[in-house]
């Protein structure tokens, strides 16, 4: 599900966030969608899907790498 800008702003917000900045965001899958955010404490990945079937949301991390500049690459593979 696609969260508009003031919507990911607010979820960061209340996990105690406030400074984080996104740096990119992606659709993954049927109504998924990844967001990538980072500030002086680390990265997070911001999950938002309709759909709660058999996704193994463990594996959300696996599908991003840090290229030689630090910044977030989804993988293709």
């Amino acid at each position: 599900m696609y969260l508009s800008k003031d919507e990911r702003k607010d979820i960061m917000i209340a996990y105690g966030h406030k400074d984080a900045v996104e740096k990119d965001h992606y659709e993954i899958g049927p109504d998924t969608w990844i967001y990538l955010f980072e500030d002086n404490e680390g990265k997070y990945l911001l999950v938002s899907t309709d759909y709660t079937g058999d996704y193994e949301f463990e594996m959300f991390p696996h599908l991003l790498k840090l290229n030689n500049k630090a910044e977030f690459v989804l993988q293709k593979e």
